[in-house]
């Protein structure tokens, strides 16, 4: 059986674009604003996906 993984273009044009948009913040730099948080170990985070473009495609929380 063959899979296909299918992009959502939709969603994937709301998430922020800050290496042409230099105007445009990274969404990491400010931990505080961040959101979903799932764990933290020193610098880094995990998050939830809060743009899902991959249809389809969902992963149990660790």
């Amino acid at each position: 059986m063959q899979s296909h993984l299918i992009f959502n273009t939709v969603i994937g044009r709301q998430k922020p674009e800050n290496i042409v948009n230099r105007s445009t913040s990274c969404p990491f730099c400010d931990r505080n604003q961040l959101e979903g948080i799932m764990e933290e170990r020193g610098p880094m985070i995990l998050l939830l996906n809060k743009f899902p473009v991959l249809e389809e495609r969902h992963f149990p929380p660790c």
